[in-house]
């Protein structure tokens, strides 16, 4: 473990790939009230096929010999025609509440910004932390997305919770809650799964032997390949084990009702098409997208998955497969928009030619 004092008071401790299992076998590691890593996702960092042994992935930022932040690394490649670029994604990031706003968080991400060559990349799902990168001046916007949510199932109270109307309509919600409950109902039963002609849909829990076999896959910027599939199948972050229930870690980890829907689509035993998706509670969203050349068939073999298995929403940044679903007939409701974008501290040439899945950084395992 590399230690680097940043004052009298402040310690950087910073553990590479290579120290990974004796890190998590360590009494420090065990001492810690908030673990700055779950073990399943340490194990996924240990064995990532994109991972370099002297790669450091965890930053401990100590104050007084007290853990009072940290932030991981997960590391990546940008593949494009004629280069390959090493970065690391921003994958988690977290500060004691009681020393927050005092720029502990930035003296980490100013260690990691040199330690990785200043190439490093985030999504905006945390907003706490997009507010951070803002305020630096080393992440631009790579990417601008669209989040579409669908909901089948929905409460506006948390839906409108933090618009500046809802104060006016708080009263009243309920009353909606109970029209849009009533519709849903309404909708569902008369909804009917498409029939899909001369298509057949082959669903898996697991990645299937021959699921990207004969190619047929787009080019995509990070363009990740079956090796890295199967290890992310492997080292989920996300685990059903009770044991990890009550463990400090101030991210997703115990989550029993998680689940991975592989949807091979063929047509006279050709394979067209697939789709990767992920669940969590009854809540969807696309992870690779494989059937470009189909979004309209994408689109009603996901609507008839969410059907079939009770979803509540449906997401995805897909902007094709998106438009193909709000044109459709689904037995969901509304839908809301959200900003999305994919920000990096270095130049891509070109970025409007490369494909990027939904799935891409970390959205994949969490």
């Amino acid at each position: 473990m590399i230690e680097k004092q940043i004052n009298e008071n402040l310690t950087i401790k910073k553990v590479t790939v290579e120290e990974i299992p004796d890190f998590i076998d360590s009494k420090l590691y065990n001492s810690l009230n908030v673990k700055p890593i779950s073990e399943p996702r340490a194990k996924s960092y240990f064995h990532n096929p994109r991972a370099l042994a002297s790669d450091p992935v965890i930053y401990m930022l100590v104050k007084n010999n007290q853990l009072i932040g940290f932030r991981t690394i997960l590391p990546d490649l940008v593949k494009t025609e004629n280069n390959e670029i090493k970065f690391g994604w921003c994958s988690g990031n977290w500060i004691d509440p009681e020393n927050r706003r005092k720029g502990y968080s930035k003296v980490i991400l100013d260690e990691a910004y040199e330690d990785w060559q200043h190439k490093l990349m985030y999504t905006n799902f945390a907003r706490e932390s997009h507010l951070l990168y803002n305020k630096t001046s080393y992440f631009k916007t790579l990417l601008d997305r669209t989040r579409t949510r669908f909901y089948a199932d929905i409460d506006v109270r948390t839906l409108l919770k933090n618009r500046k109307y809802y104060k006016w309509i708080k009263p009243v919600t309920p009353i909606i809650n109970f029209i849009l409950k009533i519709s849903f109902l309404v909708k569902k039963a008369l909804f009917r799964p498409y029939q899909l002609k001369d298509f057949s849909i082959k669903m898996s829990n697991q990645l299937p032997a021959d699921f990207f076999a004969k190619g047929n896959r787009p080019a995509g910027l990070f363009a990740r390949s079956v090796q890295e599939f199967r290890w992310a199948e492997k080292h989920p972050w996300l685990i059903d084990n009770e044991k990890f229930k009550s463990v400090n870690y101030p991210f997703s980890l115990y989550e029993p009702a998680h689940k991975i829907w592989y949807l091979t689509i063929q047509k006279n035993k050709q394979i067209t098409g697939r789709l990767i998706l992920s669940s969590r509670d009854n809540h969807l969203k696309l992870l690779y997208n494989y059937a470009k050349n189909n979004p309209h068939l994408a689109a009603k073999s996901i609507i008839n998955l969410c059907y079939t298995n009770r979803m509540k929403t449906f997401s995805l940044m897909d902007s094709e497969i998106s438009r193909q679903i709000s044109k459709l007939r689904k037995p969901f409701i509304v839908s809301k928009k959200y900003k999305m974008g994919i920000y990096s501290t270095f130049d891509i040439s070109n970025i409007d030619d490369h494909y990027i899945h939904d799935g891409d950084g970390d959205y994949m395992f969490t």
